[in-house]
């Protein structure tokens, strides 16, 4: 009890130390939005397929690239679906916040129509993901996605300086063997 304690102690520890005080300036909002302006401002109609561990998906990306179509191999994976419920696996357009983190570097470089290899977060989903459509939409400003890049970068910012506490801390640790 007294070890998983500490493990909960050192991780509040750890949370608590690297939100503190984390502050975005202006200059870093639009550094970001001008390097990624584009991936910002563009909507990504995505179709996916979600499966609990990559076996599950490796048979099924092999038939797509076999030349299966993705909504065919998609669709089977819903046997019982009555017909009025739509289709499930296309997710409709979707703006770059809104697409799991895990996908963001990818999605960006696929073209219209590709398919992605097998993507994972890191928590027992797995996903393949075909791009059906990207359209641009210059309307959007800096001053229209303040709040969300803001909130991405902080987010960023906070696990970067939980990561240097964490190697920091472990560094400076010592055991002691009584």
């Amino acid at each position: 009890i007294d070890a998983l304690k500490r493990i909960a102690l050192a991780d509040l520890y750890g949370q608590h130390v690297a939100t503190q005080n984390v502050e975005i300036s202006d200059r870093e909002l639009q550094d970001y939005f001008a390097k990624n302006a584009t991936f910002i401002r563009t909507r990504y109609h995505v179709l996916q397929i979600l499966k609990r561990s990559e076996e599950e998906l490796l048979p099924l990306l092999e038939e797509i690239k076999g030349g299966a179509p993705f909504e065919v191999v998609a669709a089977r994976q819903f046997p019982a679906l009555p017909a009025s419920a739509g289709k499930p696996w296309d997710l409709g357009e979707l703006r770059w916040e809104q697409l799991p983190a895990p996908w963001r570097s990818i999605i960006d470089n696929l073209k219209s129509g590709d398919v992605s290899p097998i993507v994972t977060d890191g928590n027992k989903r797995f996903w393949i993901i075909q791009v059906a459509g990207k359209r641009e939409d210059a309307s959007i400003t800096l001053d229209g996605v303040k709040a969300p890049l803001t909130t991405l970068l902080r987010s960023e910012k906070n696990a970067r300086r939980q990561d240097e506490i964490e190697k920091e801390l472990r560094q400076k640790a010592r055991v002691d063997f009584k």
